[in-house]
């Protein structure tokens, strides 16, 4: 398996990151993409969450964002995904053990908006495979709505 990570420094995108990161994963042929990009902007986290996900590029992305939640005591979390490939449904029962192992509970309040259509589905049904446990998270059409949730309540 051959891993490229390409970091780019703050002022590359739009907003000044914490850090971004890009991966390239080949493994028996197949390469993923991903995109992942983790900010504190004062009120909540931010969380850019672009390319292919499977398990392993979902305990990186909660890891990162359970620590910038406990670094900057707020746990609110903003994310917005444009997804390539989305997880497996396998995948996103095993979220709710990874949620519980890193301690996210009910201070979070996570808002999640998933740009690609074609990926909606899963993210409800992980939606779904949370709240059936207790967990936090919506997913929202538009960043608007799920700003006027996280922040406006």
């Amino acid at each position: 398996m051959a891993v490229k990570i390409a970091v780019f420094p703050p002022g590359e995108f739009d907003r000044p990151p914490i850090y971004t990161i890009l991966f390239v994963v080949a493994a028996s042929g197949c390469e993923m993409y991903n995109k992942l990009e983790v900010t504190f902007e004062g009120d909540h986290v931010r969380v850019i969450a672009d390319g292919d996900k499977d398990y392993h590029y979902m305990e990186k992305l909660w890891r990162d964002v359970t620590a910038q939640c406990e670094l900057n005591n707020c746990y609110n979390v903003l994310g917005i995904a444009k997804t390539t490939t989305p997880v497996e449904a396998v995948e996103g029962y095993e979220l709710p053990a990874l949620f519980q192992e890193l301690n996210v509970d009910q201070r979070y309040r996570i808002a999640w908006v998933e740009l690609n259509e074609d990926a909606q589905d899963m993210l409800s049904f992980v939606q779904t495979v949370l709240a059936n446990r207790g967990l936090p998270g919506l997913l929202f059409d538009t960043e608007e709505e799920a700003r006027e949730w996280l922040l406006g309540s």
